[in-house]
């Protein structure tokens, strides 16, 4: 029908005074999916040499790296019916404190001395920041979806995985500039 408005339904409520809210909300999922994937690039630039130092074989350091992915596999499709059904909103909160949990709980891998504590305490971690990562992506994913005017949904969706490149780039980068100023003072897992 001509004429009619062709927004979301969040994009049609509008708000008063500064950044409309669709610009706000495009932002604010800019941002979680660069953090997530900055935050789990991070240690891609120093949990290899970390794990070899405990023996862990070059197999095993796969596998750890490749965790997160499992993680993500399992987890999106699980993510998608939470937010069908809790709403992208609250999904996103949980996940992005579940997340904070598992970086907090990345110390633990750190303090290991041996290759089976440095497996059996990071491979479950990264499985687990892997699944947080698909909670957080797809509820922000979907938050900016129902934002954005309907004909603006394919540049939402380029700027969203553009945010998410620019964290996976980012990551090794900071990670490794971190390892090398942190690591005199003490391990950082």
């Amino acid at each position: 029908m001509k004429g009619a408005d062709e927004r979301t339904p969040l994009a049609r409520k509008g708000g008063g005074g500064g950044m409309d809210r669709t610009t706000g909300m495009w932002i604010a999922g800019c941002a979680v999916v660069m953090c997530v994937d900055l935050n789990f690039a991070l240690v891609t630039s120093f949990l290899p040499q970390e794990a070899e130092s405990r023996g862990v074989s070059g197999t095993w350091v796969g596998a750890i790296v490749g965790s997160l992915s499992a993680g993500n596999v399992l987890a999106a499709p699980i993510a998608a019916r939470f937010v069908d059904r809790y709403g992208a909103g609250l999904v996103l909160q949980l996940a992005l404190l579940m997340y904070s949990i598992q970086l907090i709980l990345m110390i633990i891998p750190s303090r290991q001395d041996t290759a089976a504590g440095f497996i059996a305490t990071c491979l479950p971690l990264r499985v687990m920041q892997g699944a947080s990562s698909s909670f957080a992506e797809v509820s922000a994913t979907v938050l900016v979806i129902r934002a954005v005017p309907i004909h603006h949904i394919a540049r939402a969706i380029g700027w969203l995985e553009g945010a998410r490149a620019l964290g996976q780039l980012l990551g090794p980068v900071v990670g490794g500039g971190l390892y090398q100023v942190c690591y005199g003072a003490g391990r950082v897992g």
